[in-house]
């Protein structure tokens, strides 16, 4: 698939937060782009399922999957072994 414009894109946006989302789909819909809102913890894997769900019913297909998530905890550089990492 090729996007050449942004009236061509159809994003679904996945968050935690709400406002954020709102405002990224009133960004996307000003360049005349389509999309929607799917409230969506990616620690939890029902909500991925729900979400590739709700991409796939609403645009017929996901052609493309971004992750930008992250969850933030204080550790020290030597903490950070996978196995002392809880929700990840």
């Amino acid at each position: 698939m090729r996007w050449r414009s942004p009236e061509e894109a159809k994003v679904v946006v996945a968050d935690v937060d709400v406002e954020g989302a709102e405002e990224t789909i009133r960004i996307i819909r000003d360049a005349g782009g389509e999309s929607i809102f799917v409230k969506t913890d990616v620690s939890i894997a029902a909500d991925v399922e729900s979400l590739v769900h709700k991409a796939v019913e609403t645009y017929g297909r996901l052609d493309c999957a971004h992750n930008n998530a992250g969850i933030e905890r204080e550790y020290t550089f030597p903490d950070l072994r996978h196995s002392r990492r809880p929700g990840t």
